[in-house]
């Protein structure tokens, strides 16, 4: 006797599985990547959705630092994001943070969770974080001024006078406050008359760097013929605490 088995095959059609909205800090940095307490730091990312669903919900980042024993201080957050971000899609974002005037010095770092209030069903809950190192030192900033020339070297009661300089910082730590200088024309007996301000810098400036202003100044009118001093004061409203307040002027001759 002689059995004869069949079999069947069922034919199962490809199931496609979409991954849902996830949210994914990524290329985080912060500068400078030393700098001390009380001071301004930029802390810049991008928000990846690498999920598969687009995201259409309102969400933010929160910021932190944390110190060499694990403990976290909140440094603020984000503003709300509104714009959907589709899959693939990337959100760059960037802000300056204040690090507490209270912090130690150490290895620290900076820790950015993205959708810190929850608002979004993702389908990995635990990428949301990234974080980067930032080394906290004591510091100092000193603000210099360098190269002044004035042009011409001998100008006429009420004519216009280009004064050239630059500002370096000699500290070692970044500038991140807004600053300015004063002009000032010094008498041959020792009066000073304010000709201007510079604009408002507001740049950093880390240590070592400089930057260059030129500005024109009215010579004021009905001055007596003589040698006088072209007076470049920085930091002039004192924005920035220096470790040296002493050398943030510099002078040249000029003749009237």
């Amino acid at each position: 006797h002689q059995s004869t088995k069949s079999s069947t095959r069922f034919s199962v059609p490809p199931v496609t599985v979409t991954l849902g909205k996830d949210l994914d800090v990524q290329t985080l940095s912060v500068t400078p990547a030393t700098s001390s307490p009380g001071q301004m730091v930029s802390v810049a990312y991008e928000v990846l959705n690498s999920g598969g669903v687009t995201v259409t919900e309102d969400w933010k980042e929160s910021i932190h630092l944390r110190d060499p024993n694990g403990v976290l201080t909140s440094l603020g957050t984000t503003h709300l994001h509104t714009d959907n971000l589709a899959p693939a899609a990337v959100h760059p974002y960037s802000r300056k943070v204040t690090i507490p005037a209270g912090a130690a010095t150490g290895a620290f770092t900076i820790v950015v969770k993205t959708d810190s209030v929850s608002a979004i069903v993702e389908s990995d809950e635990t990428n949301n974080e990234e974080s980067t190192a930032l080394t906290l030192q004591a510091g100092t900033k000193d603000i210099v001024i360098q190269n002044l020339a004035v042009t011409p070297a001998t100008v006429a009661s009420g004519a216009s006078l280009l004064v050239n300089y630059r500002i370096v910082n000699q500290g070692t730590i970044g500038l991140t406050e807004s600053y300015k200088e004063n002009v000032f024309l010094k008498a041959p007996a020792g009066a000073e008359t304010l000709l201007g301000s510079s604009h408002l810098h507001t740049d950093d400036l880390a240590p070592a760097a400089g930057h260059n202003a030129s500005k024109s100044f009215t010579i004021p009118t009905g001055l007596a013929a003589g040698t006088y001093m072209i007076i470049v004061r920085g930091d002039a409203a004192g924005a920035v605490a220096e470790s040296n307040e002493t050398n943030n002027e510099a002078t040249i001759n000029v003749q009237i």
